[in-house]
């Protein structure tokens, strides 16, 4: 501030330690409307103890974990239960037991906070796998109301886990497959659900199919399947650049196809392999997802949680409505009615107590498989077009080549060529519809630009055959111009109306040739 007010402020400045978050003020909960929001957010800790490769934690955070104290959450959370919130809340540390002293010292005053007002809070967090390693942690953080965590499990095969510098992941004693799967076991019998996310694309995974069949063993419903990135300043970006693979920095898409490195696999390969996972994991009729719900019910001691309340909790109204439109969209579904009437007949039938849980994971499900669907469509969109101008231009070269054929059908071709990329466009969801636009906004101006120049082309060869006949007056060609234009134009007005403003000053661009060319050349033609 006293650099501003001296005028002399620089555009950047770094601290050199990281700030203290001891001194960090109540959150202001009571500026937002809270009925509006599924889930609170809490922060515990900050930084982590590991650098994995890809991970940009470390370097916005650093390594050493920096603490709240227990005094602090327990004013956060007194004050949103003042504000009247119950339900979930998200400790959004990256790895909440990076300081796992810190981490046990809160847990059991969490837990005396829970008790005391028979558990409001659902808590939730991301964690590392070597919690399973922690003595009397997830006993502590089952007490204290934790229901899931979030792993960084990446992929179930160790050699990729070591070339990316996540070696907590493996073990010494067992194959790290294995060990991964133990971890998920053993924390899905504290009672608390695992979430995780996988990497496609680590230097040294080649095959996928086994991320799938882990996922699927390890009854993970909530699978976060990802694309490999560079994100800026991490070691995999600097490594990258220096092995000169590195393309452009990150858009931070973590659903997108898109790909800011070169891949040890071929690009087309490991796009094809990642929208398979996606695929497979949630498949239309959610299947397999459906398979992974069951499997953790099996596995997750969720009785736990239920035992500790002294009432049981209540479906609110919101949860009821979301229930209704469950019924309306997926049981009434031709696509997920069979599946989901039958999944839930099973959870009747050997896990009661889960069943509003399992109506929960259902909608989930539903969300992500619309997701991930549209994701692999618009991926599938792009490439369409990329195909499509390719043939455009073999085919209107064609037309030219060949002797009678009119420009009319280069029009036609154009038309249905617009109409199906449009078709295609309009069914991918309005929500993902952003993510094409640029492409389709270039499609068009690269298939309109080859139609006008095959038109100027035409029309320079018509207006040749005038020069032919002496009585042909300058008027007749400025009329026969006119006419060439009036189709151009017409042509432009069957395009759609939402991007007719991108091709404007193409069609500006046609249209001074055509009339430089009759004023120009005609008159020294004539002359001649």
């Amino acid at each position: 501030m006293e650099d501003l007010k001296a005028g002399i402020a620089k555009p950047m400045y770094r601290a050199i330690t990281k700030p203290d978050v001891t001194q960090t003020p109540l959150p202001r909960y009571d500026l937002i409307d809270l009925s509006v929001y599924g889930s609170m957010a809490l922060q515990f800790s900050r930084g982590c103890p590991f650098d994995c490769e890809f991970c940009d934690i470390t370097k916005l955070f650093g390594r050493v974990p920096r603490t709240k104290t227990t005094e602090q959450v327990l004013a956060e959370f007194n004050l949103l239960y003042d504000l009247g919130w119950s339900g979930s809340m998200f400790l959004v540390d990256d790895n909440f037991i990076g300081n796992k002293r810190d981490a046990m010292r809160l847990l059991p005053t969490i837990a005396e906070w829970q008790e005391e007002r028979d558990y409001p809070f659902g808590l939730y967090t991301e964690a590392s796998v070597n919690i399973i390693e922690i003595p009397n942690m997830l006993e502590a953080m089952a007490a204290a109301g934790f229901n899931m965590t979030f792993l960084g499990i990446e992929t179930p095969n160790e050699e990729p886990l070591v070339k990316t510098s996540k070696k907590q992941n493996t073990s010494k004693t067992e194959s790290t497959r294995d060990y991964l799967l133990r971890a998920v076991r053993t924390i899905q019998e504290h009672g608390i659900e695992v979430t995780a996310g996988f990497i496609i694309g680590l230097d040294g995974d080649k095959e996928f199919q086994p991320h799938i069949d882990f996922i699927q063993e390890a009854g993970i419903p909530r699978s976060m399947a990802g694309l490999l990135t560079a994100l800026k300043n991490t070691n995999l970006y600097h490594r990258l650049e220096s092995e000169g693979r590195l393309l452009h920095e990150s858009a931070g898409n973590n659903v997108s196809t898109e790909l800011n490195f070169v891949p040890e696999l071929g690009r087309d390969t490991l796009i094809s392999e990642y929208k398979r996972v996606l695929r497979e994991l949630y498949q239309p009729s959610l299947r397999s997802y459906f398979n992974r719900c069951l499997t953790m019910f099996e596995n997750l001691n969720l009785l736990l949680h239920i035992k500790r309340r002294r009432k049981p909790k209540k479906i609110s109204r919101a949860e009821f409505r979301a229930f209704v439109k469950s019924v309306r969209y997926q049981l009434f579904s031709r696509r997920q009615g069979l599946t989901y009437f039958k999944f839930l007949l099973r959870v009747l039938k050997r896990y009661p107590h889960m069943f509003a849980k399992a109506v929960r994971l259902a909608i989930q499900g539903y969300h992500f498989e619309k997701v991930t669907s549209q994701e692999t469509a618009v991926d599938d969109f792009n490439k369409t077009l990329e195909t499509e101008f390719d043939t455009f231009k073999q085919t209107t070269s064609q037309f030219v080549k060949t002797q009678g054929q009119r420009i009319g059908e280069v029009r036609d071709s154009m038309q249905k060529l617009l109409n199906q990329a449009y078709t295609q466009y309009e069914t991918i969801h309005q929500d993902f519809r952003c993510n094409v636009r640029d492409a389709l906004d270039n499609f068009q101006k690269l298939v309109f630009k080859q139609y006008l120049e095959e038109e100027f082309r035409a029309f320079k060869e018509d207006v040749s055959q005038f020069t032919i006949v002496k009585s042909t007056r300058i008027k007749e060609i400025r009329g026969y111009a006119q006419k060439h234009l009036n189709q151009v134009y017409a042509q432009y007005d069957t395009i759609h109306q939402d991007f007719r403003c991108n091709l404007n000053h193409l069609l500006n661009a046609f249209r001074y040739p055509v009339e430089n060319y009759v004023e120009v050349e005609w008159n020294s033609s004539s002359s001649r």
